[in-house]
């Protein structure tokens, strides 16, 4: 092998530092743009509204890259956010947002916020085009243009925005809706079982198990609070009255499309394949081509037994439902493999995949693939929950900092649900009111702190600037490490350091340079893996000296000895 080629740290001086603030990847964004890369465009704004969160043109540039891709409901998304919670003064929104509408189809939604515009900014840069669109909107509706009062949503409205919000993982809002829907009819048996599923994916059993209870005091045979008990027995490792349970479960003979749906996912979560198979079969037939939910959690029964034929049936069915068959060729190839004994069989989870559900990028924490995961994935998002109630510090931290990617109001729910939670350590509030205050919510921040309410505010200077750099001395040896750690050792190396804020916490060392320390942490993993890499190597890969990685190892062997 050839000797590797290092740059001599005496020439790393003269090297002239790159700014990578929002302007270059503004910059870098249009250049793409130029050259209709649009996928790099959307990297590239999303970065820049990472460092320039308040500054309303990044959200508008990636709204527009997102029309110019077909993404309509996405560009609009982010044109509300600019709306809700950035720059309400920016009108120029509302007409984007009518551009999108007609996109999508939707005239009458158009129609009102073309109306908006024109309304609210009479004199903007776009009026001629607004009003052209709006002659457009007549034309199509058949009719002169109506402005429509906003009507407030019914109990039936507020209960299937819950349902989108639950389906999309977004549990703490959907809590909030379903609480609403029933102050306004007590009765509304459907969105206490919701509820009751809300509580029981953001940890809460307790609460859960009462609704569950509430709604078979007052109808034992419903079908719905029965398969929630049975989750719950489940997950509560009661495995007697889960069978039992199940038992009476086998013997329901359910005719509604969404009792139906609802055994056979309860069965299916509860490992009876071949009671859910049949169920599934049963409404594949009525919904065929049109419910590719259906069509895959039939193929995932037969997969989960093993009838490799009949699950790839259905995967090609729901093929020709779908715009995007990689995701139905890649479980398709899979089952082929595992027939053919080229790979190991492993069950397959009822819940419907995406493309961002790739497993080595989740694996990885990294990535604009496990971003999108993060924003999109509902069982990723309900597993922040549950590991923010049940898991350790280590996991809490990794946790709250996930959060961050949460480009929604779903991420400040959390937050704030966990300020609540006792028992929690005060560190680890501290950190989430950092968080809290980076999304910019509004203040003050209601804690429970040592069994008192508190209300906190924003960290000093002092303690931001710390937060900050040990987040970005995680970030540093992530990238430094790279591929010549294994996973393990990654995780290895994030132990390490989340330990050692935590043992000298409150008396924390100033971070002056993050890659004297993220040196120290990688030579910390070498040392403890055996690894023939010497201190003067790591040191100068990282640009300092050694003296400064030894100092740091010193400090971290002083507080993690036996670790």
């Amino acid at each position: 092998m050839g000797k590797q080629s290092t740059l001599p740290v005496r020439y790393k001086q003269n090297v002239i530092p790159i700014t990578m603030d929002a302007a270059f990847f503004y910059e870098r964004a249009l250049k793409s743009l130029d050259k209709y890369d649009f996928k790099k465009a959307v990297r590239y704004f999303k970065k820049a509204m990472e460092l320039e969160p308040d500054n309303a043109l990044h959200y508008c540039n990636l709204a527009g890259t997102l029309s110019e891709m077909g993404n309509y409901e996405e560009s609009n998304q982010y044109l509300r956010q600019v709306l809700n919670e950035i720059d309400p003064q920016m009108e120029v929104c509302h007409f984007y947002m009518a551009n999108n509408y007609v996109n999508m189809g939707d005239i009458r939604q158009a129609e009102q916020s073309v109306l908006t515009y024109l309304e609210k900014d009479p004199d903007g840069e776009f009026i001629e085009e607004a009003e052209e669109l709006l002659d457009f909107i007549s034309l199509e509706l058949g009719r002169a243009p109506v402005r429509e009062e906003p009507e407030e949503e019914t109990a039936e409205q507020l209960h299937d925005r819950a349902k989108d919000l639950i389906e999309e993982g977004s549990f703490l809002q959907a809590q909030k809706v379903l609480k609403q829907v029933l102050l306004e009819e007590p009765e509304y048996v459907a969105a206490k079982n919701n509820l009751a599923l809300c509580y029981y994916y953001s940890g809460q059993m307790e609460i859960g198990l009462a609704v569950v209870e509430e709604v078979l005091r007052e109808d034992p045979t419903n079908i719905h609070a029965l398969c929630n008990l049975a989750i719950f027995y489940s997950h509560e490792g009661m495995n007697q009255d889960t069978q039992e349970l199940l038992n009476q479960l086998n013997k329901v003979v359910p005719m509604q499309f969404d009792e139906i749906y609802k055994l056979a996912t309860t069965l299916g979560i509860l490992e009876q394949h071949e009671a859910a198979y049949s169920l599934f079969r049963k409404l594949a037939k009525y919904t065929f081509y049109f419910d590719t939910a259906v069509l895959h959690y039939t193929a995932v029964a037969s997969f989960n037994l093993q009838k490799w034929k009949e699950a790839r049936k259905w995967w090609k069915k729901c093929k020709l439902t779908e715009d995007e068959p990689e995701i139905w060729n890649k479980l398709i190839d899979l089952s082929y493999l595992i027939e053919q004994g080229r790979t190991q069989f492993q069950p397959l989870s009822y819940h419907f995949p995406s493309n961002e559900q790739d497993e080595d990028t989740l694996e990885t924490g990294k990535g604009e693939a496990f971003y999108e995961a993060v924003r999109k994935n509902p069982m990723i998002r309900s597993s922040f929950l549950w590991a923010l109630r049940f898991g350790d510090t280590e996991t809490k931290l990794q946790v709250l900092q996930a959060i961050r990617f949460l480009e929604d109001t779903e991420g400040e729910e959390v937050l704030r649900y966990f300020l609540m939670m006792p028992d929690e350590e005060e560190n680890l509030k501290r950190i989430a009111v950092l968080l809290l205050h980076d999304m910019g919510a509004e203040e003050p921040y209601k804690a429970e702190i040592n069994g008192e309410i508190e209300y906190l505010y924003a960290p000093s200077r002092e303690e931001a600037v710390f937060m900050t750099r040990w987040r970005m001395v995680m970030e540093c040896f992530e990238d430094y490490m790279g591929e010549h750690y294994s996973y393990e050792e990654h995780q290895q190396a994030h132990h390490i350091w989340i330990e050692f804020l935590r043992k000298v916490y409150p008396d924390v060392p100033q971070i002056r340079k993050k890659e004297a320390w993220a040196a120290a942490v990688e030579y910390f993993v070498a040392r403890h893996q055996h690894k023939k890499v010497t201190q003067t190597e790591i040191a100068e890969r990282y640009g300092i000296s050694p003296s400064s990685l030894a100092k740091n190892y010193r400090k971290l062997n002083e507080y993690l000895r036996g670790s």
